[in-house]
């Protein structure tokens, strides 16, 4: 994977207006494989057809055809559900403006994972009649993204309390660590959250 990487990520490859194509996906067993084109006149010939093995897949959601990036992450907001604590918000207090707190809260979510991970995914139900309820648990899910919306409560003038954080396991394999998870970024909403990539050069020329 790593020498893919080196390819799409040079100077030569960004300068001649290199394109990254995911031309098919597909799946093999529980192996998910991509099948991709390096297009660019800086590439030599035997690097420009490749296929990507993605193992222990957690999550993904692929769009076919040119990719916006190409980047592998240990670290980044659609993982943190699988490398972070879980843990639930809680809160107390007065929800006479349930409307403008909530709108803060997708504010504040925003920032933290834009438009990554939707804002309905971890909340405990409608959020503004869980507010005008005056208490409750509001969400439960990752610790900074928890963290977070406790934080707008407090500033709201209420009080809200983060639980005790536990860890969830998300895969078969007792001896696989949450550190070991990584995703592979191809496009804004264009992923594929895994335990291991492995990328090897084909023969062949993909057709989209």
């Amino acid at each position: 994977m790593d020498e893919l990487l080196e390819i799409i990520h040079s100077s030569e490859f960004r300068e001649s207006g290199g394109v990254v194509d995911l031309a098919s996906a597909r799946m093999e067993g529980d192996v998910l494989i991509l099948s991709v084109n390096v297009i660019s006149d800086a590439v030599d010939e035997q690097d420009q057809s490749w296929e990507i093995e993605c193992a222990g897949v957690l999550d993904h959601n692929l769009t076919l055809g040119n990719c916006q990036e190409f980047s592998l992450h240990d670290d980044h907001p659609l993982l943190w559900q699988y490398i972070h604590s879980e843990c639930s918000v809680s809160f107390h207090g007065d929800s006479s403006n349930a409307e403008a707190i909530v709108g803060e809260i997708y504010n504040r979510h925003l920032e933290l994972v834009g438009h990554l991970i939707p804002f309905k995914t971890f909340l405990n139900g409608n959020p503004v009649d869980i507010v005008r309820g005056g208490y409750g648990m509001f969400a439960t899910g990752p610790a900074p993204l928890m963290e977070g919306y406790a934080g707008v409560f407090e500033r709201a003038g209420i009080k809200a309390g983060v639980s005790e954080p536990r860890q969830i396991s998300f895969t078969s394999d007792p001896f696989t660590e949450s550190s070991a998870i990584e995703v592979l970024l191809l496009g804004e909403r264009s992923y594929v959250v895994a335990q291991k990539f492995n990328a090897n050069r084909s023969e062949d020329r993909w057709d989209s």
